[in-house]
């Protein structure tokens, strides 16, 4: 068992990589997509918002379904459900009923995957390791974010913009054979409250503080998200590949914490967090203060080990605080409001 769990912080980010690449590598043809096919306008705004849509509206149906039970079952599920709407997608220009279907049900497989996998993970919240084991899922997210659309884009330009799809399906498919492990390590010392199921009302009521922080700090990542080409471009001069590479550079960013591990190991979760939000604030102040593109180069990378920092931290701090019966619903409430931000 010693054997299996030294080896899951390796496991865990081969799985995140797989996942990420996989559900990053067509999203930037989506849009293409929707130019070669015979959608209406509205059928086209569905299309492009309907991941996130199914994921709006499916995550808290998730989060009150899977249980620590039956997160595995739920994981193999939803993998599958997933490589069935890219196959859909790789398959099928018409009918446009079908298209819709594929990505809305893309939303709901991708919140059954996410809510299973950090269930399962956090059934090792005693493990030694398992912060080593959060650090790599979330540095996991950085890599598989780099190089999905970078692969995505050589599938493109070598075949055609359907293979990308296909592609995806693949890399969903792989994550199929290293699932989860089994053994499982809980206690009920370290959780104080006890190991029950959780609804959204008791779930608001009695951490509405942290819900309104984690709340405001994606609204902001969103607003600078959707403003920073625009100021990029026309503010700061960068040339529109120089705006994909900042992406890149601030994704970079997140590798950073690697060498810093042991440093952040031994700081409190709340140093972590004021730490990681001062770093994010580096980027929109660095972009107003900074001219230079190589001073807005850094700030970037900064806040890049900002986010990551904050993530690690953050689901650090789920895991020592709830119970494994209460992470579905944990994550099913979080994955809402963020999206809603």
């Amino acid at each position: 068992m010693n054997g299996k769990l030294d080896l899951l912080p390796f496991t865990t980010f081969v799985q995140g990589f797989l996942f990420w690449a996989a559900a990053t590598a067509a999203v930037g043809y989506i849009p293409l997509l929707v130019e070669t096919t015979n959608f209406s306008t509205t059928q086209a705004a569905v299309f492009l918002s309907g991941t996130a849509i199914g994921r709006m509206v499916f995550q808290p149906i998730m989060g009150q379904f899977i249980s620590p039970k039956n997160c595995l079952q739920v994981y193999a599920g939803a993998l599958i459900g997933l490589m069935s709407c890219s196959i859909c997608l790789f398959l099928f220009s018409n009918p446009v009923s079908l298209l819709l279907c594929s990505r809305l049900l893309e939303g709901a497989f991708f919140s059954g995957f996410i809510i299973s996998w950090r269930t399962q993970l956090n059934r090792f919240s005693q493990s030694p390791n398992f912060e080593s084991v959060n650090d790599s899922y979330v540095i996991s997210q950085n890599a598989g974010r780099l190089a999905g659309p970078m692969a995505g884009g050589i599938i493109v330009a070598k075949f055609d913009l359907y293979s990308v799809f296909l592609f995806s399906a693949i890399l969903y498919s792989l994550c199929l054979i290293i699932l989860p492990q089994k053994t499982t390590i809980t206690s009920t010392d370290n959780h104080s409250r006890e190991h029950i199921r959780i609804t959204y009302a008791q779930l608001f009521s009695r951490n509405w503080r942290l819900l309104l922080v984690h709340h405001l700090e994606f609204m902001c990542l969103g607003l600078w998200l959707a403003s920073w080409p625009i100021f990029a471009v026309y503010a700061s001069g960068f040339s529109p590949t120089e705006v994909g590479y900042s992406f890149a550079i601030a994704a970079a960013g997140g590798f950073l914490v690697l060498p810093l591990r042991k440093l952040l190991r031994k700081t409190a979760l709340k140093v972590r967090f004021v730490i990681s939000l001062v770093l994010l604030f580096l980027q929109p102040s660095g972009a107003l203060l900074i001219s230079a593109h190589l001073g807005l180069w850094i700030m970037l990378l900064l806040g890049g080990l900002g986010s990551t920092i904050y993530f690690t931290a953050f689901h650090q701090f789920i895991s020592k605080t709830y119970p494994v019966e209460q992470i579905p619903a944990i994550y099913g409430f979080l994955g809402t409001s963020t999206f809603l931000a």
